[in-house]
């Protein structure tokens, strides 16, 4: 293993099983006081809560130097406590942190702000999931619970947590003293435990270039930024290499003041100093992770209207997310939840679920070209199966075309079938346990497994037929700008 690489991520020692299992208990059932911070840093949906601080208030989340002493959280916390005065490490401040599914802490580096001592992070996963991990000098590491690791924050880094669940870690900066030398003389980096990411090439920035002005020219500007700050867990890159393709769009499509901003941005998070002739960034500019902005809508005139919602009161969680991706641009006009969902009965993860989106027509072959990339940006954890299957079809003599994709959940199977003649049974497949108790049987569609050459489907899957629980997206391009389109689908799902 580099040398270099060890020296900004290492495996540190490993903590018992037992007591690992503890310590995420705490972290789990304690009343943490989760706060919001650093938001020009992340996408949103990073949480922060101070265990050891300067003044014993763990919603005082903003880090500095000091002599840490224990909050009132972590007095609702024995075992994490008991571990922090086991390591006998000199602390400037311990914290836990959470971060959402499909959420970042986009390329930065840290300590730019503190006083020039020696100081080291470590970090302690509590809970975490193959699709959270870290990046540093082009390397992607995922930080395996029950061990304590070392980064070097002074090194640009980034961290994701793609799917989910919640990714939580406790994380204490400590000063370099004797207790830290005697941590850090263990530490290791193992070839399995990192993968190197694949340099950037010409072909794949131009083409995610081309895919975020796309996205930007529609109104969809935050996924656009995403899309390429993405690109820097998926591909190794040049330091700032991503903040300088969003100021590129920018300045190509004449906004010269945006393009500004986030050249200032680069400057700030990874601390190269301001850039020249642009406004110093805001910190607070940001919306708190969590929060779904209520989005105004503009009619052509450019009076504020709203868009209509049908069927959504049944998920309102579901709702909200949804509404928030597409309220971005007025090329949407109408959303249409339907199906168990939209019926008002979806009572597990497996119902059918059908959203409905109506395009204004001229805008249709526009949102067609952008929408795997916004659902893969914005909608990433909310619909992880995603992927596109699409096809044009004509429906009701012609009046509503319409665009079909699918997004196939995960199979899910009970332990053992129901048994045959009951409601919802089919010879060979196996309903979700949410499925073998009193629900109505026109509810428990069997949907057969995709064939082999689906995408993510081994051919080895397919012996074996389960409930597929179904997904599907439709764009309905409505041909007067009206809900006369919508209409023309009966109550529930489309025929």
């Amino acid at each position: 293993m580099p040398v270099a690489l060890t020296g900004q991520i290492a495996h540190l020692e490993q903590i018992d099983k037992a007591r690992a299992a503890r310590l995420r208990h705490e972290a789990l059932t304690a009343p943490v006081p989760w706060t919001a911070e650093y938001g020009l840093y992340q996408s949103g949906g990073w949480w922060t809560a101070s265990l050891m601080n300067d003044t014993g208030n763990a919603a005082d989340v903003t880090i500095r130097d000091c002599a840490a002493r224990p909050t009132e959280l972590l007095k609702h916390m024995p075992a994490t406590a008991e571990l922090l005065a086991e390591l006998g490490l000199s602390y400037m401040w311990v914290r836990l942190a959470r971060l959402e599914p499909n959420a970042f802490l986009w390329e930065h580096r840290d300590y730019r702000e503190l006083r020039q001592v020696e100081r080291h992070r470590l970090h302690l996963p509590l809970r975490t999931n193959s699709s959270a991990f870290l990046v540093t000098g082009g390397t992607k590491v995922h930080l395996a619970s029950g061990g304590i690791w070392r980064l070097a924050p002074v090194h640009a880094h980034g961290v994701c947590n793609l799917l989910g669940p919640d990714r939580i870690h406790l994380i204490a900066d400590v000063y370099h003293d004797a207790a830290y030398r005697r941590l850090a003389a263990k530490a290791s980096l193992h070839r399995s435990q990192v993968e190197p990411l694949p340099a950037a090439t010409p072909d794949v920035l131009n083409d995610r270039l081309g895919a975020a002005r796309q996205l930007a020219s529609l109104g969809f500007t935050d996924a656009a930024e995403w899309l390429l700050l993405r690109l820097f867990y998926r591909h190794a890159m040049p330091e700032g290499a991503v903040y300088d393709l969003i100021a590129r769009m920018y300045e190509e499509s004449g906004d010269s003041q945006t393009a500004s901003r986030w050249l200032s941005t680069k400057h700030t998070v990874l601390a190269l100093g301001p850039a020249r002739g642009s406004p110093p960034p805001n910190d607070k500019e940001k919306l708190a992770p969590g929060v779904v902005p209520e989005l105004p809508r503009e009619a052509p005139d450019g009076t504020q209207r709203d868009l209509p919602v049908v069927g959504m009161a049944a998920c309102p969680g579901l709702a909200a997310r949804l509404t928030g991706i597409f309220t971005d641009t007025a090329a949407i006009t109408h959303l249409l939840l339907s199906g168990a969902a939209g019926a008002g009965d979806a009572v597990c993860d497996g119902a059918d679920l059908d959203l409905i989106v109506g395009v204004a027509d001229v805008m249709l072959p526009a949102i067609v070209a952008v929408i795997d990339d916004l659902m893969r940006v914005r909608a990433g954890a909310l619909l992880p199966g995603w992927h596109d299957r699409r096809r044009q079809i004509r429906m009701f003599s012609g009046s509503c075309s319409c665009f079909l994709t699918m997004a196939n959940c995960a199979r899910s199977t009970s332990a053992s079938p129901p048994p045959p003649g009951s409601p919802g049974f089919v010879s060979g497949r196996q309903p979700p346990a949410c499925w073998t108790g009193s629900r109505p049987a026109k509810h428990r569609r069997p949907v057969p497994a995709p064939p082999p050459s689906s995408p993510g489907v081994p051919a080895s899957s397919r012996p074996a037929p389960a409930y597929w629980p179904s997904t599907s997206f439709w764009l309905c391009s409505c041909t007067d700008g009206s809900a006369g389109a919508l209409r023309f689908f009966p109550p529930g799902r489309p025929a």
